[in-house]
């Protein structure tokens, strides 16, 4: 007396697509996860170069305070940056980007001198800007902090007198 049967080659086929399906949910990582693994590795792998200066020096604001949270929110992401001021005068830095695959969270430590604020690792944005320094600047009497890898970016829309400078910086938070 038998009781298992050799399957058909459709219930083989069958077996063969549920145990890959198990598999690839298992194995393969969802979209947030994969994201957030993607910008810790551009961040992880990012090579400073030399750090841009502003052609308007006046801009800068090295008399800025950074302590608080600033933020950048474009149609389909966001990015911030939370600085608190440690005891040495340094400040620790929560930084958070994402969009509508996912995002990440990161923990750093900045210093600021002379409106350039530079942070002990990089980071990555949802959007492809990797960097670690930021300066803090002023336009039309507010404050800004502006990565310093948009800085040619950010000058060409000051110089065209137009309102798109402001998706190259991020705005204290309300």
């Amino acid at each position: 007396m038998r009781f298992f049967r050799k399957p058909t080659f459709v219930e083989s086929l069958t077996l063969l697509a549920v145990a890959a399906i198990l598999a690839s949910i298992i194995l393969v990582p969802d979209s947030a996860t994969s994201t957030r693994w993607q910008l810790e590795r551009r961040a992880r792998d990012w090579k400073p170069g030399p750090v841009p200066v502003l052609s308007d020096p006046t801009l800068i604001a090295a008399d800025e305070t950074i302590a608080g949270e600033w933020i950048q929110r474009g149609r389909l992401y966001h990015t911030s940056f939370s600085f608190a001021e440690r005891d040495d005068g340094d400040y620790n830095l929560g930084f958070s980007t994402g969009g509508c695959l996912g995002g990440c969270k990161l923990s750093r430590t900045a210093a600021f001198k002379d409106g350039l604020v530079t942070l002990n690792t990089a980071v990555a944005e949802y959007v492809p800007n990797t960097y670690s320094t930021l300066y803090a600047i002023r336009v039309l009497g507010n404050e800004y902090l502006l990565p310093t890898t948009s800085v040619v970016d950010f000058e060409r829309e000051i110089a065209a007198g137009t309102n798109h400078w402001q998706r190259y910086v991020l705005r204290r938070s309300d």
